[in-house]
Parts: structure tokens; C-alpha cells; sequence
């Protein structure tokens, strides 16, 4: 993700997110607009064997299949792109 980013100016960026339809959830009135996908109460370091006895409630091949299944893939390019990498993507 940081790779195109990294090469473009403010507007270059603000103009691929409004094409491709994240614009104006990257405008919404949070600090950050990441927060609105968090948990109300988070854990950065929870306890181990909290964290082991939660996941055994967790059918994890299961959401594995589901976030495979739903998948999608999108190669963004800058339209005036003369990276010398371009060819290998």
C-alpha cells in the first residue's frame, strides 16, 4: 500500500481515493478515520492464556474461508506511471 503512495502528491492521492470510492470515508469527523472500525474497548496486551481460552470459541477455518471467499483484489496504477518496476506487477 505504501508503494504507490510514497510517489504521489496530496491531490494525486485524495483523487484515486475519491475513484475508487474510499474518499469519503477518509474524511469522516474521527481523529482518525481507522477508529470507526475499532472495538469500543480494545486490548493491546492481553493475557495470554485469555487470548488461548478466546480463541477456542473461534471456528478459525471457518473465517479463514469467509475472508478468503470475499476477497478482492486491485492493482492501482498512476495513470502517468513510468516506474521501471511497472512490467513485474
Amino acid at each position: 500500500m505504501l508503494r504507490p503512495l510514497v510517489t504521489m502528491d496530496k491531490t494525486e492521492v485524495m483523487d484515486i481515493a475519491m475513484e475508487i470510492g474510499t474518499y469519503e470515508t477518509s474524511i469522516l469527523p474521527y481523529e482518525d478515520c481507522c477508529t470507526i472500525f475499532l472495538p469500543q474497548e480494545s486490548k493491546t496486551k492481553p493475557k495470554l492464556e485469555k487470548a488461548k481460552m478466546f480463541e477456542t470459541n473461534l471456528d478459525i477455518e471457518d473465517l479463514v474461508s469467509q475472508s478468503l471467499a470475499g476477497k478482492e483484489t486491485m492493482l492501482i496504477k498512476h495513470q502517468d506511471s513510468t516506474d521501471e518496476f511497472d512490467d513485474l506487477l
